[in-house]
């Protein structure tokens, strides 16, 4: 059966013709403050640029254009962009709960012989939950501070700061989280690369900045065509002429020098649309109804389309295509890449600074003083023009005298003029000066006037350049405090709006990550058993623990510039009380770790290398016995000492009764002889005492 989808590339097409007019607004204010950034020095008085955005208004003989739009940038933008992102992986885990709390609710008493066991695996299971957990963390966080350095085109650091670039520029900085496959490797790995905010389109009927209740996202790309037929499996040169092609400059050179007929035709611009209200078909029109019910049931809400202009057919399901699949395969085919929306999330992170609560296209910060630019380059335009005019000496010449009289005057040459005496009036009759009209100063306070508005509006304050307002000299550390914090305020702020975004891109790349790489590609980063257990704790896990139980968080100011010079105070007084603290702790227990560590922060304070100045572990001396210890062993002390004396006693008493015997026996030894006569102990008191060893 041959099936005919052409209508569902020309509904998507009129849907983003909406999109765009709804996206006019946005587009006209981020075109005119592109301009004022990367913008020639007539760039404003261009007739495109005057006809568009100007009404027509005549161009001035000096024709100038003050790019403040690339003055905002480079004061407020190296404030937001620097370092890579310091990523950090937590898991949603379980509470560790009392192992008794889940006895009592299963009946079981507290005091039986069963209770123990179960309370024992109850925090078994408590524990390995946690320790799975910890390792699937760390093995995702690594991947991901290592992915952000890797990607091709100078990692995520260039390709934010160009997109930061966009935000401050145009309103909206936008990456786009995908894999790609590094060159020669077949295996993926992901990233976030920079969309141009021009190339984005948007449901016009979403209202949120956030895209909330957003039903459908279109992309922008223009690749050389054999790009896209390799991408969608398409014939050779089938594409080739096809979509809103344009000329690349790499062609055309490449043909100028061969001498060639130019190519026009190597560039195709084709859309890929992410949808959340099915593949088209429930658009009025859509022209596929007798499909309508199959998309219905096997494709359903979430869908992913590629079309190119002028071409009728899907890209990455072609009518041919269409008529052989097999229904229950089309949710697999018009599946998005990465199901991102399990999450609720896009394929794109969007870096706003300033909401438009009316539509989900934000406001850009040059945007608010445009009106100011617009007056002070007419000001100045007319400003040069009249400096200029009146630079050059005006002087009326009669016409009496002689035309070569009236060349050499002009020719500014110093010669002497000879006049025709036959005039006989004296010369300054003949030729005077006209007298210049003075500039009005009231015109430079006006310019004075609108600089200063259009410095507020944006945030160019004094300020920001190191400078006091009013050229007033700061006299109290109070002064200074109170003009820090309130010039801070706003780059605080979007700064802020910038680590959010940070925190998003990496969230949504790790949904990537562990959707579409694979273990053993993480061997050199993960070591055999660390890619072994990505296999198995990531690839092989639920889908929802990468999905909804795991989130990724940036550690606060890590992609902001660090202020050395506060860093290296902060560190010097933190160092005061705590360097004696480390110092004593390494002294008690040897080890050194902490006070090593603190030696390490205060050398990158200030960029010194402090690897020689740290201390090895100290191997304590034996310590002396314990409280405890000295107790015991005086006890065991005054008991032989009792011991003791029992054997004395009991030796004095057996030395009486033998002096007696002997004394009975009629040996003839007197008792007073007998005072010093020791016999040899019995062996049992011997064994009792240890007193005769």
């Amino acid at each position: 059966m041959q099936v005919d989808l052409g209508a569902l590339p020309k509904i998507w097409s009129a849907a983003i013709k909406a999109a765009e007019e709804a996206k006019a607004p946005f587009s006209k204010t981020a075109e005119i403050c592109q301009t004022f950034f990367t913008g020639s020095m007539d760039a404003m008085w261009n007739d495109s640029f005057r006809s568009r955005f100007l009404g027509g208004l005549p161009a001035p003989q000096f024709r100038l254009t003050l790019n403040k739009t690339f003055e905002l940038t480079s004061i407020v933008g190296p404030s937001l962009m620097w370092a890579d992102a310091g990523r950090y992986a937590s898991m949603y885990s379980a509470l560790d709960i009392d192992p008794s709390v889940p006895l009592a609710l299963r009946g079981i008493d507290l005091q039986s012989p069963e209770a123990a066991p179960m309370a024992q695996q109850f925090l078994m299971e408590q524990a390995q939950t946690r320790a799975i957990n910890d390792a699937t963390c760390k093995i995702m966080e690594r991947y991901l501070n290592y992915s952000q350095r890797e990607q091709p085109g100078g990692g995520l650091k260039a390709q934010s700061r160009l997109a930061i670039l966009d935000a401050l520029i145009k309103g909206r900085g936008v990456i786009k989280i995908d894999t790609y496959k590094p060159h020669g490797a077949n295996y993926e790995l992901t990233g976030g690369f920079r969309i141009n905010v021009d190339d984005l389109f948007i449901d016009p009927n979403c209202k949120q900045g956030d895209l909330s209740g957003c039903k459908w996202v279109a992309i922008k790309h223009c690749d050389p065509h054999w790009e896209v037929e390799r991408r969608f499996n398409w014939p050779r040169n089938s594409l080739k002429g096809k979509g809103a092609s344009v000329a690349s400059r790499m062609g055309a050179e490449v043909s100028k020098m061969n001498k060639a007929p130019r190519n026009v035709n190597d560039l195709t611009v084709w859309y890929e649309i992410f949808s959340l209200c099915g593949v088209g078909t429930r658009f009025n029109g859509s022209g596929a109804q007798e499909w309508h019910q199959a998309f219905e049931d096997e494709v359903g809400d979430e869908a992913y389309l590629c079309v190119c202009p002028g071409v009728n057919e899907l890209l990455n399901l072609r009518n041919d295509e269409a008529s052989t699949i097999e229904l229950s395969q089309l949710k697999a085919r018009m599946d998005w890449p990465i199901p991102y929306y399990r999450d609720g999330r896009w394929p794109v992170c969007l870096l706003d600074f300033w909401d438009n609560p009316q539509t989900c296209w934000p406001i850009a910060t040059v945007s608010a003083g445009l009106g100011q630019l617009t007056i002070m380059n007419l000001i100045l335009c007319s400003i040069a023009e009249k400096a200029y005019r009146d630079s050059l000496d005006k002087i009326a010449i009669s016409n009496v005298l002689d035309s070569d009289t009236v060349s050499k005057i002009l020719s500014l040459r110093h010669e002497v003029i000879s006049l025709n005496p036959s005039a006989g009036e004296a010369i300054d009759q003949f030729i005077s000066s006209v007298k210049r009209q003075p500039l009005n100063m009231d015109v430079w306070r006006m310019v004075e006037i609108m600089s200063a508005s259009f410095d507020k509006a944006v945030g160019l304050t004094d300020l920001m350049y190191g400078l006091n307002p009013g050229g007033k000299v700061t006299r109290t550390a109070a002064d200074a405090n109170i003009k820090g914090e309130a010039v801070a305020v706003r780059p605080e702020f979007m700064a802020s709006r910038v680590e959010e975004w940070q925190s998003d891109i990496a969230n949504v790349e790790r949904i990537a990550a562990g959707y579409s790489v694979e273990g053993p590609t993480l061997k050199p980063l993960l070591g055999p058993f660390g890619s072994e257990l990505w296999t198995e704790l990531i690839t092989k896990a639920d889908p929802d623990v990468y999905f909804r139980e795991m989130t990724i968080m940036i550690e606060a100011g890590s992609t902001r510039r660090p202020n050395k010079a506060r860093e290296a105070q902060n560190m010097q007084q933190m160092s005061a009380f705590m360097l004696p603290v480390a110092q004593w702790y390494a002294g008690t227990t040897g080890n050194t770790e902490p006070l090593n560590s603190l030696i390490r922060a205060i050398g990158k304070s200030i960029d010194q290398d402090t690897s020689s100045w740290e201390y090895p572990p100290v191997q304590q001396q034996q310590q002396g016995p314990s409280e405890e210890e000295i107790a015991a062993m005086q006890e065991d002390r005054e008991m032989a000492k009792a011991k003791q004396m029992a054997a004395i006693g009991k030796l004095q008493l057996n030395n009486a009764e033998k002096a007696h015997k002997m004394m009975v026996e009629g040996i003839g030894v007197a008792p007073e002889q007998l005072d010093g006569f020791n016999p040899a102990p019995d062996e049992d008191m011997e064994e009792d005492t240890g007193f005769y060893e």
